[in-house]
């Protein structure tokens, strides 16, 4: 009995040895994984953008992959939002009154609100410099490079609906719709937890819009539109990511 007792308890410690071995190998190699990622940003507008607009936000939804090279290939859509617009007199100048007020159906001041609104969305490709100060090689330092396109507007908010001047099919010679060609530069950085519990990246990006009024005429000054605009916008974004790691063959990885 105790001739097969040593073998046996020796045989045991090798095994469980040699696992913990084998899986913190694993951990210094980078994990092939689909992303998922949502997302939120503090924006600042540059360029023909800041004339009529302020901070704004967007939220985001993103998917890509990343290879065991920690090259991330991803896709993003974005809703911008925010309530800072400058030049509300100039926008609204030909509806208003002596005293910059709107007068609805019943010869009373209509109730007048403006919003920022955007949506844009790009494709985007990542290199995760894990060598640079990553606690492990899943993370580290991000550059991104990425190109897509950008819409924005002014949203009018009338309550009561009861100014048809700035209504429905009037609503949209005010809304200074823009559009345009986007790219985005950002640096970072990518945490990718080893038990996979914890998933951000944190980063500093920069969008350039060559936009154009897409409604052709603007009655903000009662001329058609057909000059071109660098938009530009300054954004601190957090990304929050759901991991799926492939789970097949040699490119399965465990960690403790």
């Amino acid at each position: 009995m105790r001739s097969h007792f040593l073998p046996f308890c020796l045989a045991t410690l090798f095994l469980v040895h040699g696992n913990r071995v084998w899986g913190q190998q694993k951990e210094v190699t980078p994990a092939k994984a689909v992303l998922i990622s949502p997302s939120f940003s503090i924006q600042f507008p540059g360029g023909d953008l800041d004339y009529n607009f302020g901070t704004s936000y967007s939220v985001g939804l993103g998917a890509g992959i990343k290879t065991a090279s920690n090259w991330l290939v991803d896709g993003h859509a974005y809703f911008m939002f925010g309530s800072q617009i400058d030049n509300r007199q100039e926008i609204l100048g030909p509806v208003l009154s002596s005293g910059n007020n709107i007068f609805n159906q019943t010869g009373n001041y209509a109730q007048v609100n403006l919003f920022q609104r955007g949506i844009y969305g790009l494709v985007q490709g990542s290199k995760v410099f894990n060598n640079w100060g990553g606690v492990n090689a899943n993370s580290g330092p991000v550059l991104s490079l990425g190109a897509g396109y950008m819409y924005h507007w002014i949203r009018l908010e009338n309550l009561g609906n009861d100014a048809p001047q700035i209504l429905d099919e009037y609503h949209k010679g005010y809304d200074q719709l823009r559009g345009g060609f986007m790219l985005k530069q950002s640096l970072g950085y990518l945490y990718l937890s080893k038990r996979r519990r914890v998933n951000f990246q944190v980063s500093f990006e920069v969008l350039e819009a060559f936009t154009q009024n897409l409604r052709g005429y603007n009655y903000s000054t009662g001329k058609n539109d057909t000059s071109t605009h660098m938009d530009l916008i300054y954004a601190i974004r957090f990304n929050w990511y759901l991991p799926i790691y492939k789970k097949s063959g040699s490119d399965e990885f465990y960690y403790d």
